[in-house]
């Protein structure tokens, strides 16, 4: 059972004036009295509204008021009276009132006419179809351009968002709608002078290029806000295979009815034939027509587009290059998100004592006795010569709104966060507590941070899988393991890199028993990412997956590596197999464990040689294990990149020899890539604040500096190297690397600052388009961006993206990265 504070936030969750599922209670009226109450409400979430009152059972009863407002369906009406002409109360939306009993009763009054009025995320009861669905909540979407948040998204669909022509304005203050306003009245209600005024929202996709998109037939589906007392003009929809000339329109809608709150939905259903076969981008644009002497606006809240998704008939057009990223480390701060389940970037348990009113204790968490899944078993625990310690974590999500905390078995849960604290007494089976997410409307840029305490739980039936979402993904987040703006903004970049989804550096598993599953209780853990959801990620985008081996990884958790990842990746995808990562590099424990094991094995060479030697034979090793499992199909789908060093050509030189020695390759398996991490830019120690900080103009001179440094000198002596040995250039690790690396710069907040502003300058978009073509020249023929998403900080600025559904305006380097993909 809840707690009593706990009980109080669920049912404002639920929505007030309703029972948990939309029914108002009936109140029975004395005889010839009038009927009850109105049914209540439906609350937050689509779903039927109450029942009208009952009528009194004499005659002359008037009906019920009528049901209350609902979700997809309104409630039903009041019952008559069960003697004489009772009436049945009216219906609520698209529902009718249900009629009396009695002699004479009248049926209840149907529901309003007209469309319904639902909230837009019902429609994903029937995802059938659904190409693109826009979530215009957010702080005044219509300023933030191009808007590109959704709800869901086919894994082929790109998406280049909402944006507003020149004759409209964004609507100041409308949150939640995508709401715009004409800049100048409406001389004439016309589609030509909209037209002529270039008066319009619109939104554009293309699809893969070895898809095509058929609309024949297809549906767009929109959401209006209506204008309190006021009836706005109807909208025109055209498209961008229908063409733009005035007389051109798919759909003129009806004038949105004024007076009321709520939404108004409209479905425009496209031409059955001339839309198939499509590549895009597409275009679909709404043009406010409103009335003589008004300003026409919209207020949107919704966007759905239908239609089907195949394979191209024949191989489709080439990208324009090949550009890929690396994926950043879960955490429960990090501004990606990747996971529809919160819960699955949950930070690893942490422990304070029983009674302490906070504490971030890491020391006892491998005390914590724990399933195979990693739920404690026993809290509170006793750690030897400690006091008893209860087991928390911290979550985060990204979204406003209705949040639902999952959970099993018995114990005792206390949730903190923003306008929540709660105990919530679970009881066995599987339990729910509802939450109101409340922070500032700004998407992925904030999000808000919840604690989620176990205090107490049943060793006989201990808490366990915890899920923790929004609610309008629970019918989904079984099936879709991703958020729908993340595999969103992840279209067309190929290959996706999962070193730190696997948690490479350092990485201590060994055996196939100790990986991560995504049962796991976290994906954020030491341990890293379950394989299948790297898996899923790529299936999803139908990308190519870069994998990395754990570098004490043993033949047999290498076998069952290759396995899973024959059986469950689509099978158009080539899977890039890389030992380790950076093995050279002893400041990490793979390199030190590499240059230890090399002296072992090969005792009468340098330590230098021996180091390289062993790295290379343990790739080589692990490409003949992929090579029994795959068999045939080994070339044609198993890429093969040899990890080097940007800055060391003999390093490179070194390992490239030794891979052509049949001592450590006696079935001559070819390295196809040499893996280099090319980045720019200038490392900033003590001295280089010591006189000053560097202004941002300065940093991206340095930068620029360094570019053209690196084009004439690693990157060139790189090209005859990979000329010499036969293979590409991979550029595994790319990007810009503006940071502090000691102390004194570190710590400077200035420069930290200013390292910021030069990677959000325009400038950085110039450097980022300037280098990727130098990589190009310099023979990389794949550049993978590190990273995708967020990792800003005082210890660089990694990501192409600062949070997740940053405007492309706004992030010079994921826009450079996304038009040289795609092009202007």
């Amino acid at each position: 059972m809840l707690s009593s504070l706990a009980l109080a936030l669920s049912v404002a969750c639920s929505g007030a004036e309703s029972d948990s599922d939309g029914s108002g209670e009936d109140e029975e009226a004395p005889a010839g009295g009038a009927g009850g109450e109105r049914g209540g409400s439906a609350g937050t979430f689509p779903g039927v509204g109450g029942a009208g009152g009952r009528a009194g059972d004499e005659a002359g009863g008037a009906g019920g008021s009528p049901g209350g407002t609902g979700g997809t369906l309104g409630g039903g009406g009041g019952e008559g009276g069960a003697a004489g002409e009772g009436v049945g109360g009216t219906g609520g939306l698209d529902s009718p009132g249900t009629g009396g009993a009695g002699p004479g009763g009248m049926g209840g009054g149907a529901g309003m006419g007209g469309d319904t009025i639902v909230d837009p995320p019902s429609s994903f009861t029937d995802p059938d179809g659904i190409l693109f669905a826009t979530d215009f909540s957010g702080t005044v979407p219509a300023e933030q351009l191009p808007w590109h948040r959704v709800w869901l998204q086919h894994p082929e669909i790109v998406l280049e968002g909402f944006a507003l022509a020149d004759g409209v304005n964004a609507s100041p203050g409308q949150n939640d709608r995508f709401a715009f306003t004409a800049k100048a009245a409406a001389s004439e209600a016309s589609a030509a002078e909209a037209v002529t005024a270039a008066r319009y929202a619109t939104v554009r996709f293309s699809v893969s290029p070895a898809f095509r998109v058929n609309l024949n037939g297809g549906k767009i589906e929109f959401w209006l806000g209506r204008q309190a007392s006021q009836t706005a003009g109807p909208l025109a929809v055209f498209t961008s295979v229908g063409g733009f000339a005035p007389a051109s329109a798919v759909s003129v809608t009806e004038p949105v009815p004024g007076a009321g709150d709520g939404l108004v939905k409209y479905t425009v259903a496209l031409p059955a034939s001339g839309y198939e076969g499509l590549l895009g981008p597409v275009e679909i644009r709404i043009y406010p027509l409103g009335q003589a002497g008004q300003t026409p606006s919209v207020s949107l809240a919704g966007f759905v587009l239908r239609g089907q998704v195949a394979a191209a008939p024949g191989p489709g057009p080439a990208r324009r290059s090949d550009v890929g990223t690396n994926l950043g480390h879960i955490r429960e701060f990090e501004k990606d998100s990747p996971f529809l389940d919160k819960f699955k970037q949950a930070r690893p348990w942490i422990t304070r004592p029983v009674g302490a009113m906070d504490g971030f204790d890491r020391r006892f968490s491998e005390q914590i006795p724990h399933d195979a899944h990693g739920w404690p078993t026993q809290v509170p625990f006793t750690p030897p010569g400690e006091p008893p310690q209860i087991v928390h974590t911290l979550i985060s999500t990204p979204r406003n709104g209705p949040h639902a905390l999952l959970f099993e078995g018995k114990g005792k849960i206390v949730v903190k966060g923003p306008g929540v604290l709660a105990t919530v007494d679970a009881q066995g089976g599987s339990g729910r507590f509802d939450v109101i997410v409340n922070k500032r409307d700004n998407g992925y840029k904030d999000s808000a941070i919840f604690y989620v305490e176990i205090h107490a739980t049943d060793p006989a039936d201990h808490l366990r899988n915890f899920k923790f979402l929004h609610t309008r993904h629970l019918a989904i987040y079984e099936r879709d393991v991703f958020e729908p703006t993340f595999v969103s903004r992840l279209a067309g970049i190929n290959p996706l890199r999962f070193m730190d989804w696997g948690a490479i550096n350092g990485q201590t598993i060994s055996s196939w028993a100790q990986r991560p599953t995504p049962q796991t209780y976290s994906q954020a853990t030491e341990e890293g990412v379950a394989l299948e959801h790297m898996i899923a990620l790529a299936n999803a985008t139908k990308a190519d997956a870069w994998v990395n081996v754990p570098h004490l990884a043993n033949d047999a958790f290498v076998r069952e590596m290759a396995k899973m990842l024959q059986e469950k990746l689509h099978t158009a995808a080539k899977i890039y197999v890389e030992y380790s990562n950076e093995t050279w590099n002893t400041e990490f424990e793979q390199g030190k464990y590499v240059r230890a094991q090399g002296k072992t094995r090969y005792p009468s060479l340098s330590e230098y040689q021996a180091h390289h030697k062993f790295a290379t034979y343990k790739q080589v090793r692990v490409w003949e294990l992929f090579k029994e499992v795959f068999g045939n199909a080994f070339e044609a789908r198993v890429r093969r990149p040899l990890g080097g060093q940007a800055a060391g050509r003999a390093l490179n030189e070194l390992r490239l020899d030794f891979a052509d020695d049949a001592d450590i390759n006696p079935q001559g398996i070819k390295v196809q890539g040499l893996a280099l991490a090319p980045y720019f830019g200038k490392f900033y120690r003590n001295a280089d604040v010591a006189g000053g900080v560097p202004s941002t103009a300065k940093i991206l001179q340095d930068a620029r500096d360094d570019l053209n440094q690196k084009r004439n000198g690693q990157w060139s002596d790189a090209k005859q190297l990979a000329a010499r040995f036969g293979v590409s250039l991979w550029a595994v690790e790319a990007g810009q690397t503006i940071r502090a690396i000691e102390p004194g710069s570190r710590e400077s907040q200035v420069f930290v600052d200013n390292a910021f502003a030069a990677n959000r300058s325009p400038q950085m978009y110039t450097l980022y388009v300037d280098y990727l073509a130098a990589l190009k020249n310099a023979g990389f023929n794949l550049t993978m961006q590190f990273v995708f998403c967020g990792g800003w900080s005082k210890w660089g600025t990694w990501g192409g993206l600062e949070y997740l559904d940053q405007p492309l305006p706004e992030a010079p380097k994921h826009r450079a990265l996304y038009e040289t993909i795609f092009g202007n």
